[in-house]
């Protein structure tokens, strides 16, 4: 095998000090760190609690919102196609930093973007779809929680179950910033 392949390179890696290794993952972008996460077994437990434990959409611009609302659907999918694995995933954050989102229903791919978005129609909760709140309350490790709901729907029907939900699932939550229109 030539001593430049990505398997090779992968082996090596684990041949560095710790403090060196650490210092090249705190080096690379979400992007790279996917890709190393798809490499091998033992990259994908190396690396999955970095990309999972800190979520973080700070900027309040269209594009935060967009990465928001992309972020949350992938949440809702992987729900809804990978229930065994859901949870373990959902188990690494602990910091989740929503910035700014337009509604509380949850927009599927390709319903991103301009006010035709699914959440401006109140249905979350009907005929088993999700809101924001019901994906956050699978975070039961979460510590920090940061979301402006830039809209609210007060009539939305399983609201009481979904505060259940939040107040069963985040009990080791320490920091809590809301804004917005929150009933």
């Amino acid at each position: 095998m030539p001593s430049n392949s990505p398997t090779t390179t992968a082996m090596e890696f684990y041949t560095l000090p710790p403090e060196i290794q650490n210092y090249i993952i705190d080096c690379c972008d979400t992007h790279d760190l996917t890709l190393l996460a798809r490499l091998n077994a033992e990259w994908y437990e190396r690396i999955m609690p970095i990309i999972w434990d800190t979520i973080d959409f700070p900027a309040i611009d269209s594009d935060q919102v967009d990465t928001s609302v992309r972020f949350l659907s992938l949440c809702d999918s992987l729900m809804n196609e990978a229930p065994d694995r859901w949870p373990s995933l959902a188990a690494r954050v602990r910091k989740l930093n929503l910035g700014r989102i337009h509604g509380v229903d949850i927009a599927p791919e390709g319903q991103w973007g301009g006010d035709d978005w699914t959440f401006f129609d109140g249905h979350s909760g009907e005929d088993g779809n999700r809101n924001v709140f019901d994906i956050i309350a699978t975070f039961r490790n979460l510590d920090t929680l940061v979301v402006y709901v830039k809209n609210w729907w007060d009539g939305q029907p399983n609201l009481k179950a979904t505060g259940k939900a939040l107040g069963e699932g985040l009990t080791k939550l320490k920091v809590l910033r809301t804004g917005g229109q929150l009933s």
